[in-house]
């Protein structure tokens, strides 16, 4: 069973209640009890449906990724050609960057930097593509591993506030190279996500 639900969605800000309407985290279970559930289009913002009883995600072709982040829905007043940006996954931020804030990563404290990103830094794009899926099958299997739902819960929870804890340190040494946005983004607004379904729950 698959279903696009509502994550194929591009949401960000302080709007934990309405993430929590977006997120179904009730249908999820109930569904998974009947059937796989796959959502589609979610990748690694789709790990709390993952907590809440989905069997996977899915990812896609597209080197940006989905996030919360309302600034998707504007016009662009410079349509022209553009270069794709190049991305490097950072599995333990739960998070994908640009390759020049990855670079800056690396050069603060390359140990601390292969820990984050999970691995060693993709040499390409296509290397990228291969690293970002391994690290999102990781993550994956790290929390639907559980067989219960308060123990993926819990999981997921631990690595979104190691990952705020590593965001932290990071715009300590790197200033706007980090910004507390990127906080927010990838670990600090799905936390609220996944703890609104915790407390409604009862987990």
């Amino acid at each position: 069973m698959a279903t696009t639900g509502d994550w194929s969605w591009h949401q960000r800000g302080p709007l934990p209640g309405h993430q929590w309407g977006l997120f179904h985290g009730h249908g999820h279970h109930s569904l998974s009890e009947r059937a796989r559930v796959i959502v589609a289009h979610a990748d690694l913002s789709g790990m709390p449906a993952v907590a809440a009883g989905a069997d996977t995600v899915g990812s896609g072709w597209d080197r940006g990724q989905r996030c919360f982040d309302p600034n998707s829905f504007r016009l662009d007043s410079d349509p022209g050609i553009r270069i794709p940006a190049s991305y490097v996954t950072q599995g333990g931020l739960m998070a994908v960057m640009r390759r020049d804030v990855a670079e800056a990563i690396e050069r603060w404290d390359p140990r601390q930097a292969y820990r984050m990103r999970g691995g060693s830094m993709p040499p390409s794009d296509a290397a990228q593509r291969m690293h970002h899926l391994g690290q999102l099958r990781a993550a994956l299997a790290a929390v639907s591993g559980h067989s219960s739902r308060s123990s993926r819960v819990r999981e997921l929870r631990d690595r979104y506030r190691a990952a705020e804890a590593d965001f932290d340190s990071l715009n300590t040494a790197l200033g706007r190279t980090v910004p507390p946005s990127e906080k927010l983004t990838w670990a600090s607004q799905p936390l609220s996500v996944l703890e609104a379904y915790a407390s409604a729950e009862g987990f």
